[in-house]
């Protein structure tokens, strides 16, 4: 973000809008401050939410003249308006033209501002391409685009949809057709398709993964430790009822040849 930046009389947006929850917004402006020298960068940091959200004819250029703008999910489903055309709105055009006018004269700051880069942190948040704030988070416009996540798939293939599209990944298409293309069935065709996609813009990093000679995460050696609980007749009688509930089911599951499909299930 520091070694990006646009030079100081260039064109174009030079604004960072970050995307995450609370708790991690206060976690990146922490790091943002500690790994930056703010007395010769000068990174103007904003923090946009309740108590400092613009309702302001000047909001663009308020947000524009800072460098990093942080914000939660939240925010960015309030900036971006309900499509709820009214019961008048019969056809397809009279919703499209009702929609139109609407996102042209409702939407908020966040979505009235190209960006020079959006970045999702936690970016599994949108991983439901019909929930509101998986629209919205598409629909903010930058020059360029990343999505962070450590879960990116919770369930299964057509979670990785909105990513593409929130990435602008080229050929996405419809749902319909992003499914079709990469999801369906066990096509080795649609798995080679994916994964030759994937490695176009995916970077994927794990904990054996070094940076100039050393790891990226250091992570303290696991241990395993033993407790025993001891139950008195009441928990003793609800963990024997609740063991042969789990034992009943696994047992069905294995007879029907069901037990992959429902490992997920299998200790809920």
């Amino acid at each position: 973000m520091v070694n990006g930046r646009p030079t100081k009389n260039g064109k174009g947006p030079k604004t960072t809008l970050l995307v995450a929850s609370p708790a991690l917004l206060t976690q990146w402006k922490s790091e943002i401050e500690l790994h930056t020298d703010a007395s010769k960068v000068r990174i103007k940091i904003m923090r946009y939410g309740a108590g400092t959200r613009l309702d302001s004819t000047n909001a663009n250029e308020i947000l524009a003249g800072h460098d990093i703008i942080l914000t939660t999910y939240t925010e960015i489903m309030k900036s971006y308006p309900k499509n709820e055309p009214p019961i008048q709105c019969q056809t397809a055009q009279q919703k499209i033209d009702w929609w139109e006018e609407v996102f042209r004269t409702q939407r908020g700051p966040l979505h009235r501002m190209m960006f020079l880069r959006v970045v999702l942190d936690e970016a599994q948040a949108i991983k439901n391409h019909m929930s509101r704030t998986s629209i919205a988070c598409r629909a903010l416009m930058a020059h360029h685009k990343w999505a962070l996540s450590g879960t990116p798939i919770l369930n299964s293939l057509v979670e990785l949809y909105p990513y593409f599209k929130f990435l602008d990944v080229p050929h996405t298409g419809s749902f319909k057709i992003f499914k079709h293309n990469y999801c369906e069935g066990k096509s080795v065709e649609n798995t080679e398709r994916l994964l030759v996609r994937l490695s176009q813009f995916m970077i994927r990093r794990t904990h054996a993964d070094e940076m100039f000679g050393a790891p990226i995460l250091k992570l303290p050696q696991a241990d395993q430790t033993t407790y025993w609980c001891e139950f008195n007749s009441v928990e003793r009688r609800i963990y024997d009822i609740v063991r042969t509930r789990f034992a009943k089911c696994i047992n069905m599951w294995a007879r029907e040849g069901t037990l992959d499909k429902s490992y997920s299930n299998a200790l809920v």
